[in-house]
């Protein structure tokens, strides 16, 4: 129990700016609700005993008291309501909110190490789950509780010995509540787990279609799914099994309350020593108890459903955020435009990639990286990006390491073409004006233009207020490549980074790309992750990356006239285009 409210008081952070107003609606109907119940049972106790007694003044006292709860609950309840549902909804929004921001804040190595569906569950499970508790779990919760604890000053009025017998009872019934809610709220995490995982493997249905109609995985892909689907089943099967039994345990011991009262009741009115309104108050009072009871017990399990899904988040909250620059060694103004000084840096425990790396490229330069897969390429890319800090060594841009420049700062200066653009679901423009989100008009139609775009873009439907679809479905690769780079012109950074944008596409649209970088790389300082060799012949240095180091560098036709790796690597890319040419 102590845990349910440690955490209950945690789960209130998001109502922090507005708990009084949510408290005193919830607390404020509870209490409402509760004295008008009451005041019912004391009208009852009056019309019964004036009915035996033949006495209107008593009668006359019972209409008031009904007439009294009736205004005061038309005048209470809209007001109470009204700041209770207001509260709840701007705390769902909070949440909401506060799972979308922090998802900005995370490093790139979170997302990397989870699965969107992990995410997605996030937002739309557990957020909505933590929210409900605001929106209806909490005060069907207290409602209750609060009934009972207003009930006992009322009957230990009316007959305190009946009373506290019932209260005995009702006791107990609360101590099985509570031992419920421990199993009920370990289930409840194990659902949500269920939840996450049927929440990956579906979209791994949608992102891959295409790759399982084609390699036909597709019953492969469903048993993972029907796998998750039936332990979710299975799990929930489980919670209405012990829900079941709690709510048939609260209903027995209602049942004995009721019963024991009716018997006890009549013995002490055949005596004498209470009235028929009193035993009929106190009924009618117990009655209210026992389905309050049964409330609690309905209401504990959604209640830790609603606290397990806040767990969640705040673990995900809890995540630490993407410094706002890395503890590095400063640069000076001396040292190269870009720099990378004995770089190392591995992912978790699965030994280095870099291995005390150093390249460097003075300003204006055009600088490829070049090497056979995993030798290190995309993870340098990714380091000089600021996505990751290097294990030990040294990196810095323009004269400030990566410990003198936020990283906000550092990506400023940065414009990036990967291999495969994202593209957003939206307008061509907005696409592109993410370059620059300020930008006008016409200086999207310029960017467009530098990036050969402009005129696929007039060919669309609405120009630049076509929807590219979902990941950009409506494009081509080419097309896409060249938003890309057009964004990458608004962004107009003095640095550009390539991941080779043009090894993916056909030769037509390799040709359209390959203008457009060139128009992008000029005023310039360039890196460029160069899987086709033949592509950056003009670079001004050539850097070969073997198992993480720099085997050798220099410039096309001092690394060609050697006999390194790189002349082994153009050979190979050489013959294999020769091969093509006769097979085809």
């Amino acid at each position: 129990m102590i845990g349910f409210i440690r955490e209950l008081i945690r789960a209130m952070y998001f109502m922090k700016p507005r708990i009084w107003s949510f408290l005193s609606g919830i607390f404020g109907l509870a209490v409402v609700n509760a004295a008008a119940s009451l005041a019912e049972s004391i009208m009852i106790k009056y019309i019964i005993d004036a009915s035996v007694q033949r006495d209107m003044l008593l009668l006359g006292q019972g209409l008031m008291m009904f007439a009294a709860a009736v205004a005061a609950m038309l005048i209470l309840i809209p007001i109470f309501q009204f700041m209770y549902n207001r509260c709840a909804k701007q705390g769902l929004a909070d949440v909401q909110k506060a799972v979308f921001e922090h998802r900005g804040k995370l490093p790139v190595s979170y997302f990397e190490k989870h699965h969107s569906g992990s995410l997605v569950s996030k937002i739309l499970n557990d957020a909505g789950l933590m929210a409900s508790l605001y929106t209806g779990r909490l005060q069907r919760l207290i409602s209750p509780i609060v009934f009972g604890l207003l009930a006992v000053f009322p009957m230990l009025i009316l007959d305190w010995r009946i009373s506290s017998v019932l209260l005995a009872i009702n006791s107990l019934s609360l101590y099985v509540n509570t031992k419920f809610s421990k199993p009920i709220r370990r289930l409840s995490g194990d659902i949500q787990q269920s939840l996450r995982e049927m929440t990956e493997h579906l979209l791994n249905l949608l992102a891959g279609i295409h790759v399982i109609k084609l390699f036909k995985i597709g019953p492969a892909i469903h048993r993972g799914f029907a796998g998750s689907n039936a332990e979710n089943s299975r799990l929930n099967i489980q919670r209405k099994r012990l829900s079941a039994a709690l709510s048939s345990v609260n209903t027995l011991l209602g049942l004995v309350n009721n019963l024991g009262l009716m018997f006890v009741g009549a013995y002490m009115v055949s005596r004498g020593w209470t009235s028929f309104g009193t035993l009929f108050a106190l009924m009618n009072i117990q009655r209210r108890l026992n389905q309050s009871f049964l409330q609690v017990g309905y209401n504990i399990p959604e209640a830790q459903d609603s606290l397990a899904g806040a767990e969640r988040i705040f673990q995900f909250l809890d995540k630490p955020e993407e410094p706002k620059l890395y503890p590095m060694t400063d640069a000076s103004a001396d040292d190269p435009y870009i720099e990378m000084r004995g770089v190392s840096f591995g992912y978790g425990d699965r030994g280095p990639v870099l291995d005390r790396l150093s390249l460097a490229a003075a300003k204006g330069q055009t600088v490829a990286l070049v090497g056979s897969s995993g030798s290190g390429k995309s993870t340098a890319m990714k380091l000089l990006l600021g996505f990751y800090p290097p294990s030990e060594g040294m990196i810095s841009i323009a004269g400030r390491s990566l410990g003198q420049r936020s990283l906000e700062e550092h990506r400023s200066l940065i414009s990036y073409v990967p291999q495969d653009a994202y593209v957003f679901n939206g307008t061509i423009g907005d696409n592109i004006r993410y370059g620059s989100v300020d930008a006008a008009q016409d200086q999207i139609i310029e960017a467009a233009k530098a990036a050969f775009a402009h005129d696929f873009i007039m060919q669309q439907p609405q120009g630049y207020d076509t929807i590219v679809g979902e990941r950009g479905s409506r494009l081509s690769g080419g097309q896409k490549q060249r938003i890309a780079i057009a964004r990458a012109f608004l962004k107009n950074s003095p640095i550009l980074l390539l991941d080779e944008a043009t090894s993916a596409l056909d030769s037509e649209s390799e040709q359209q790309v390959q203008d457009a970088l060139v128009q992008l790389m000029q005023h310039r300082t360039t890196v460029v992750i160069a899987h086709r060799l033949s592509t950056i012949e003009h670079a001004d240095v050539i850097y070969v990356l073997d198992g993480g180091r720099v085997a050798e560098s220099g410039k096309h036709e001092e690394l060609l006239a050697g006999s390194g790796l790189y002349r082994v690597l153009y050979e190979a890319q050489f013959k294999q285009a020769v091969d093509g040419r006769v097979v085809s």
